[in-house]
């Protein structure tokens, strides 16, 4: 029994021994370690201490810096208030700077807006001085047809002369007079295109002002807001070149209204007073052909003459009948008045530009 133990146990030493002799290898590497181990821990504790060190001279260092923190406390609070209060007024001038750009800009839209109209409104006015203009050469053409008339045979004589002399004086008055509104209806023309793209240029501007607003980039807007009120300045001229425009308007109106008169001979005169006969040139009492049927055909001409002081002529009688209807025509085109609303067309457009302009001011 014994000897089956040993060998036994022998042959377990044998099966065991490589594992026993890795065993006291690896014990003896642990125990290396383990030296290793105790050496660095040795080292740990030294430098925990070192660290303990550092610690605390980091919190004296500390200490003192909050001490000079507490020394300028009070400096330090009044530039913190007043930034604050430098803070508080720039919103407070930024929301005032929008509200005023807003306020202007509203402002100006208006204005311009009533600046086209007004220009519209005076080219229509232009358009009606024109017409009037027309009609007044008209009547001119017609008393010229009258008195350069080759079936009279007048004997000349200084005052008929003197009245042919003052009729092309009126005539050259009235072209000329006609120019010059061509003229002032180009220089409309050439205001309102002004004016309208300076309205393009300033809606581009609002478009541009709005975008600076949303961005909050203030430098930008106020740079638009200057550029935009240079051209409503800009406008502004070309109002007041267009108001000039019109009070020269108005004065040649006035010497076309005299030259009217001047035109109208002074038969319309005697219409004024009441003359019985429809023509109005015939004289108190006196009537024409076509005013009664069997009245002498020569009474007009002879009505005439005696009205200018000229001889009577020697008239064919054959033509009687047909020219004396265009003569009493022709002077009645003449003498015909404007109506009111066509005569005061241009002081109620200066009137009106006028108060515009004061408004603008």
């Amino acid at each position: 029994m014994e000897a089956e133990n040993e060998e036994l146990s022998n042959e377990i030493l044998q099966k065991t021994e490589e594992f026993q002799t890795r065993k006291e290898e690896l014990m003896l590497e642990r125990g290396l370690l383990q030296g290793e181990i105790s050496a660095l821990e040795a080292k740990l504790a030294k430098l925990k201490a070192k660290e303990a060190d550092f610690t605390d001279t980091i919190q004296e260092e500390e200490n003192k810096i909050e001490s000079v923190k507490m020394e300028f406390n009070p400096q330090q609070k009044a530039l913190d208030k007043q930034q604050q209060e430098i803070e508080r007024r720039e919103k407070s001038l930024k929301e005032e700077f929008s509200e005023n750009f807003d306020d202007k800009t509203a402002e100006s839209c208006i204005k311009e807006q009533e600046l086209s109209e007004a220009l519209s409104g005076a080219s229509d006015e232009l358009e009606k001085s024109s017409r009037i203009i027309k009609r007044l050469e008209e009547r001119q053409q017609s008393a010229r047809g009258f008195l350069n008339m080759e079936h009279f045979t007048f004997v000349t004589d200084s005052k008929l002369a003197s009245l042919h002399v003052e009729h092309k004086e009126v005539s050259q008055q009235i072209k000329n007079l006609s120019n010059k509104i061509q003229l002032g209806q180009r220089g409309v023309v050439t205001l309102r295109k002004t004016l309208n793209e300076v309205e393009a240029q300033i809606s581009d501007l609002d478009a541009a002002k709005e975008i600076a607003k949303r961005e909050r980039n203030f430098k930008e807007a106020k740079r638009l807001k200057e550029e935009r009120e240079a051209l409503t300045q800009e406008g502004v001229e070309s109002q007041g070149k267009l108001e000039s425009l019109l009070t020269e308007l108005a004065e040649e109106k006035k010497l076309l209204e005299k030259a009217e008169k001047e035109t109208r001979g002074p038969g319309s005169r005697d219409k004024r007073k009441g003359s019985s006969c429809c023509c109005g040139y015939c004289g108190e009492g006196n009537r024409c052909d076509s005013c009664a049927t069997g009245t002498n055909k020569q009474n007009l001409v002879s009505d005439l003459c005696k009205k200018h002081d000229i001889p009577m002529p020697d008239l064919d009688q054959s033509q009687v009948k047909y020219e004396s209807q265009d003569i009493k025509e022709n002077m009645e085109a003449a003498a015909r008045p404007l109506k009111s609303t066509e005569g005061e067309i241009l002081q109620e457009q200066t009137k009106n530009y006028e108060e515009f302009a004061g408004q603008i001011e």
